[in-house]
């Protein structure tokens, strides 16, 4: 590993010493928009580690389980799990020491909690929709924004992240903060990640709404990947009656570098053109046009193996590439 850190905290500590109040984490959703600068990201880490670690008694090497699909959310729980050394799952199983869970469908609710019970895990819920369970944001929000580990750092070989496929166990693979920063640094490298460019996900960061396991692995990784590489991400959530024209405004009002979406979403961009195209309007929709979105270098696509046919179909209307993990 090239990188002159030996655990994920010295990346967020660098930043937040650097350029504190840069933004890094830009929430778009349909309540709303919320900015995060380094400082504040940082702060809702810290206390998000002493959370875990005070009141639940998370020790490093223990699993947290994090099941959530609120934009802004995962990335900070995801980084307050690798501030104190925890093992970072996305289901449930014997070795779950706490879930921390959200789901809008009580019947899925309902049967984590049962599975949960059955592993003896404790749970936190992430909203109080449900149940009486306690919830995360009522007690996490008085607690230091400063995290001591009352045990020793986080060292590269530490467990992170559990990879994990929903239909091929032999396919688990446990990620280390070494192997995870590593890899994150030749993401950043490939996509040509840097600390002024702007970044757009339309992939959920932290539900099992993808059951493709390149796609939910790559997220945490590129949430990783964006933290070293010191750029801004701005975290959209795809909805059911998002158009593709709120893409394409959102990647011209922004002033987008990459886009990061779902091979699931390229037939809805490949339609709507083809649509605008038939009736003698902009390809992206209305008051869209190419010098708008000139500053857009790539479409990332980290699902999107096996689809070349589709990518075609894609550059072939569009002037951008479409890359994968493929290369």
């Amino acid at each position: 590993m090239d990188l002159p850190f030996t655990n994920i905290r010295q990346v967020l500590s660098l930043h937040n010493k650097v350029s504190p109040e840069k933004i890094f984490l830009t929430t778009i959703s349909d309540t709303g928009r919320e900015e995060l600068s380094y400082a504040e990201f940082s702060a809702r880490c810290h206390q998000t580690a002493n959370f875990l670690q005070e009141d639940l008694g998370i020790k490093p090497g223990e699993t947290v389980t994090i099941i959530d699909n609120r934009p802004g959310d995962f990335p900070v729980l995801l980084m307050g799990c690798w501030l104190i050394g925890a093992l970072v799952s996305r289901s449930i199983d014997n070795r779950t020491k706490v879930c921390l869970l959200r789901d809008d469908n009580a019947d899925m609710y309902k049967l984590m909690v049962e599975t949960l019970d059955y592993v003896g895990a404790q749970l936190v819920q992430l909203d109080g929709s449900h149940t009486s369970n306690s919830d995360f944001y009522t007690l996490v929000r008085g607690m230091p924004n400063t995290f001591f580990n009352e045990y020793p750092e986080p060292t590269v070989d530490t467990l992170a992240y559990l990879s994990q496929s929903y239909d091929k166990a032999e396919e688990e693979q446990v990620v280390s903060q070494g192997l995870l920063l590593d890899t994150a640094e030749r993401l950043t490298n490939a996509q040509m990640i840097t600390g002024n460019q702007r970044l757009l996900t339309y992939m959920e960061l932290g539900s099992r709404t993808y059951t493709n396991p390149v796609t939910l692995n790559t997220m945490a990784l590129f949430i990783a990947a964006l933290l070293v590489g010191g750029s801004l991400i701005i975290d959209r959530r795809f909805y059911p009656h998002a158009q593709p024209e709120i893409f394409w405004r959102e990647v011209a009002a922004s002033r987008l570098h990459i886009a990061c979406i779902s091979i699931e979403h390229i037939p809805k961009l490949i339609n709507f053109a083809r649509e605008q195209q038939a009736a003698g309007k902009p390809i992206y929709g209305e008051g869209v046009y190419q010098q708008d979105i000139q500053q857009l270098r790539h479409i990332y696509c980290p699902d999107a193996k096996g689809q070349e046919n589709l990518i075609k179909q894609f550059t072939d209307i569009f002037p951008f590439p479409v890359v994968t993990n493929n290369g």
